[in-house]
């Protein structure tokens, strides 16, 4: 009875904190990312509470006036591209072409005109809804800094708590937290690494095609790298500007090598980086990862994996069990 009583009652829990649940899973994956840190930082700030409030804010606000500049200015100029886009430009991208082409090509220009507008205006539209999702994750972002902040502060009785539950429904607690932490950890970690791979490659592309400031662009690839497909808001819009504006080939290879080379340096590095460490299938994994974005977003890239480490470690449980 008690069993049923405890499961009814989480179950009525775990209903009532549906709307916020992003929220509390997003402040469960910082809280496991910065809880080292926050831990060594009581050398330095004896106050739990200051310390907490640190952590769990001040990431968030400077990443917020890092991020939403640069989103606002990059949908500006896009949208300014997508303005000034006229009959000329066309006509200047398809002498490049049929400049290279090694065989004469016919084309209606005011149909592809038109076609290549609609084309722009969908990726401005596009481009206006990642605005507005923003704004939406702006107020996800601050109710998992205030989740976060209470998971650092009152980590220890959150761990009894946790503790209680793994008891009562005869789970091994250790075993199962560290392996959830570990993996979430790695997942965080494995995401920085693969940012960062794609941020050089970004910088790497923008150089070799004289663009003055690669360096910075690179940066800020490897800041909206941590987002899928954040890269394509810095290479995308520098490319289509050298295609119509500057050069053809540059604009082409700007955004041929950043589209091929990123999803590479993801598809090759992840495997490296998280499935080798707990022994995973790799294919599996890939696949895994692929329903977790489609099924929960952004958050099946640490979901995912530690629900395929759990599952694992509990098959094994129960076969050394059973011997």
């Amino acid at each position: 009875m008690p069993m049923v009583l405890l499961v009814i009652l989480l179950a009525l829990l775990t209903y009532m904190l549906s709307p916020f649940w992003k929220s509390f899973i997003w402040g469960a994956i910082l809280a496991c990312v910065f809880y080292p840190l926050y831990e060594r930082s009581q050398k330095f700030i004896s106050s739990s509470t200051i310390r907490a409030l640190l952590f769990a804010f001040l990431p968030i606000v400077l990443g917020l006036l890092v991020l939403i500049p640069i989103l606002v200015v990059l949908v500006k100029e896009i949208v300014d591209v997508v303005n000034n886009f006229n009959k000329d430009a066309v006509l200047k991208i398809w002498a490049q072409i049929t400049a290279l082409s090694p065989i004469a090509l016919e084309m209606d220009l005011n149909e592809l005109s038109s076609q290549i507008y609609r084309g722009a205006t969908v990726i401005m539209d596009m481009l206006r809804s990642i605005l507005v999702s923003s704004a939406n994750s702006v107020a996800v972002l601050f109710l998992s800094s205030v989740i976060l902040f209470f998971f650092l502060k009152d980590a220890q009785s959150g761990a009894r708590f946790a503790r209680q539950l793994a008891d009562f429904f005869k789970v091994d607690f250790d075993s199962i937290s560290s392996l959830v932490i570990s993996s979430i950890r790695a997942s965080f970690w494995t995401l920085i690494v693969i940012s960062g791979g794609q941020g050089l490659l970004t910088f790497f592309s923008l150089a070799l095609a004289g663009f003055d400031f690669a360096l910075l662009a690179g940066f800020l690839a490897f800041i909206l790298g941590l987002l899928p497909g954040g890269t394509t808001l810095i290479y995308l819009p520098i490319g289509l500007y050298y295609l119509i504006y500057e050069s053809f080939l540059k604009g082409i290879f700007i955004i041929l090598f950043n589209l091929v080379s990123h999803n590479l340096i993801d598809f090759f590095l992840r495997p490296i980086l998280f499935d080798n460490q707990f022994k995973l299938h790799s294919g599996f994994m890939f696949f895994a990862v692929l329903g977790g974005l489609y099924t929960f977003g952004f958050l099946g890239l640490f979901i995912v994996p530690s629900l395929v480490v759990v599952i694992r470690e509990l098959l094994r449980v129960h076969s050394v069990a059973k011997l």
